[in-house]
């Protein structure tokens, strides 16, 4: 599994307590629980989205439109300039 995959942490200690971890730290200390002895991490991960080979129609507008426009301005300074 890639490193970043996993959604969130969740920290169990022994008496119960139960803490989320977070990923990211706010200002210039960590603000996580300290791991007592006997405490469970529980890591739940999601699975990655699936690549898909088509590309959508907005992306192949866009590259077709880009294209056809530099053909024509092409095309009008050959004109222009002959």
């Amino acid at each position: 599994m890639l490193q970043d995959s996993y959604k969130h942490v969740q920290l169990i200690q022994a008496n119960g307590a139960t803490f989320q971890v977070k990923r990211k730290r706010k200002g210039l200390f960590k603000n996580n629980p300290i791991v007592e002895d006997g405490a469970r991490i529980n890591v739940i991960y999601e699975a990655p989205e699936p690549e898909s080979s088509r590309k959508p129609a907005s992306e192949i507008l866009q590259q077709s439109l880009a294209i056809l426009t530099s053909t024509l301005t092409i095309i009008v300074l050959v004109d222009r300039a002959f």
